[in-house]
């Protein structure tokens, strides 16, 4: 079936549902426990007496395979945005990756109304800037996990699209780590405002380059996820530098409180526990066919990611009271 644009597609729906069963063959012998066990999932919705047919690893296309460890629970292409985004209505092995996301989303949209309007206000000396840093880091934290929800969501529709917003949710991860890296060294060098800026700068350019590492389609594939994890990892924790500098420059104690320094470990520690689970595929790869629906590397690695971010606010918030606290402040 030839693609359609986005919004013509919306008149077709491709999910399909199996025809009604018969127990006997037409030759009158039943089927044979081979046949059932080679059968297709079916996931029955609450809300209607229909089933949605999800499909097994072995009957995907080729660029729908990509976790071998997960056996079942499949969407097939559809060409479809409304049939993908219909999937949204029924429990299949993209659905705890979308809503994990599509959750954190709208948790950081929340946040940052309530931020502006509360942690904002607490101090006079809280200026554009402050408001601008922490904006930073709401569009990537959003830009992120709403990229990811969606390619979750339209993965299915078709290798093109698939591998579009693959790019998309990659270079939304990239979006993420600048608004990290920008927070994280504004307050960590809040009176030495050219240090943050040529930090500011470094990240831009290995993200930039990043980018351009993540547009190469080779570079998408399923067999290169360690190697897209590594330079993920490498680009996380260029931001390995400004911490240091911190702590050479103004000692643990210091560092911690006017940086969040330890809060920044954390979500670090977080972000690469989801990374090398995601990486090396386990626990799906200890007992495949097992984590199929649930609890599979991909997942953990969602949550993982949406616990880092939410870790690195805390921080931000404490690095925010302390540059602006009268007792505290520097400058």
């Amino acid at each position: 079936m030839n693609q359609t644009p986005f919004l013509s597609d919306f008149h077709t729906s491709n999910v399909e549902r199996p025809a009604r069963k018969t127990s006997r063959r037409r030759n009158g012998k039943k089927k044979s426990s081979k046949d059932r066990s080679k059968s297709t999932k079916l996931v029955t919705l609450k809300d209607t007496a229909n089933q949605i047919r999800l499909y097994a690893w072995h009957e995907l296309e080729s660029w729908q395979q990509d976790n071998e460890f997960l056996h079942s629970g499949y969407r097939k292409a559809t060409n479809s945005y409304r049939a993908s985004l219909t999937s949204l209505s029924y429990i299949h092995n993209q659905t705890a990756n979308i809503y994990s996301h599509l959750v954190g989303a709208f948790l950081f949209i929340l946040a940052s109304i309530f931020i502006y309007y509360s942690v904002a206000s607490r101090y006079s000396t809280a200026d554009a800037w402050d408001v601008g840093i922490f904006a930073s880091f709401f569009m990537g934290a959003m830009t992120c996990f709403g990229m990811s929800a969606f390619f979750h969501t339209v993965g299915n529709h078709s290798e093109k699209v698939y591998h579009s917003w693959l790019l998309m949710d990659l270079y939304g991860i990239l979006g993420l780590i600048c608004g990290t890296v920008y927070s994280g060294t504004y307050y960590g060098f809040y009176c030495e405002r050219k240090i943050w800026l040529a930090y500011s700068i470094q990240i831009t350019l290995i993200t930039s380059l990043g980018a351009l590492i993540c547009a190469m389609p080779k570079f998408r594939a399923p067999k290169w996820r360690i190697a897209r994890a590594v330079v993920f990892g490498f680009i996380f924790f260029s931001g390995a530098i400004p911490m240091t500098h911190a702590v050479k420059k103004f000692g643990y104690e210091k560092a911690a409180q006017q940086m969040g320094w330890w809060w920044l470990i954390l979500e670090a520690s977080l972000y690469v526990m989801g990374a090398t689970i995601y990486a090396f595929r386990f626990p799906e790869c200890i007992k495949p066919g097992a984590f199929d629906i649930w609890g599979n590397s991909h997942q953990v690695f969602h949550i993982f990611a949406v616990l880092g971010a939410l870790v690195h606010l805390i921080g931000m918030i404490k690095a925010f009271d302390y540059n602006h606290n009268p007792a505290t402040r520097r400058c």
